[in-house]
């Protein structure tokens, strides 16, 4: 999948209250701010997440389709969208980015594995990465969770077996709990350390689908073609 244009991503650290503020104008206007984490276990648990952490509410309208329109990717625009937010954090030290994702929905649709990989058929989310952000036409990685399926798609294809990203996911009664671990070190081979006042290119996106042939997309940043437009 191919969709929406990656924001930009603006690192600080959050002790420094007697410094002004530092800020990055994203292509498309929006900023998220990452916060030093610590001892961060992914596995869908944010119990291990410090209290106090910012939460971005995705607030775009939802695309959506019904039955076999999501195939042939005729999605149209819905009069609501999917609720949630996300908290974002950073270690220095591991050089990763940490990602906290909580979608509430009152039908927990998954697809069992057997069926195949389809992001239409079930709910998940999706994160995407650009490190070289500051290059026009720069690539963005994008990591995947469709129900229990995970992969990555957008990148070098050495990418993939060097596991930059990780995501576990919770699930309960009218929630699910994405948690994301991205290995900054290893997707730039060394070349790119998080430290405070940097930019990287960073979005999201989460689908929904319900046991009616509903399927419901929805992304933090505006735009289509996430992947690919990234010096939009």
């Amino acid at each position: 999948r191919e969709l929406m244009t990656v924001f930009r991503f603006l690192l600080v650290v959050s002790l420094l209250l007697s410094l002004a503020p530092l800020r990055a104008e994203a292509h498309n206007g929006a900023v998220a701010v990452a916060v030093p984490v610590s001892n961060i276990t992914v596995d869908g648990d944010f119990s291990d997440w410090p209290d106090g952490l910012k939460r971005y509410a995705f607030t775009n309208p939802s695309f959506v389709a019904f039955g076999d329109e999501i195939d042939q990717g005729n999605f149209r625009v819905s009069r609501s969208s999917i609720q949630g937010s996300f908290r974002v954090g950073y270690s220095a030290i591991e050089n990763a980015l940490y990602v906290a994702v909580e979608i509430p929905d009152d039908s927990v649709f998954v697809v069992p594995a057997e069926r195949g990989r389809d992001g239409n058929e079930q709910d998940g989310c999706e994160l995407y990465v650009d490190i070289a952000h500051e290059e026009r036409n720069s690539p963005a990685a994008q990591g995947y969770i469709w129900g229990n399926d995970r992969g990555i798609m957008g990148q070098p294809e050495d990418w993939t077996t060097l596991s930059c990203f990780k995501v576990e996911v919770s699930r309960g009664d009218g929630f699910h709990r994405y948690e994301w671990r991205v290995d900054i070190g290893r997707m730039s081979e060394g070349r790119t350390q998080l430290q405070p006042g940097m930019a990287l290119g960073f979005d999201l996106s989460v689908l929904d689908r319900d046991g009616d042939d509903l399927c419901m997309w929805t992304g933090w940043g505006r735009g289509v073609n996430k992947v690919q437009a990234t010096d939009h």
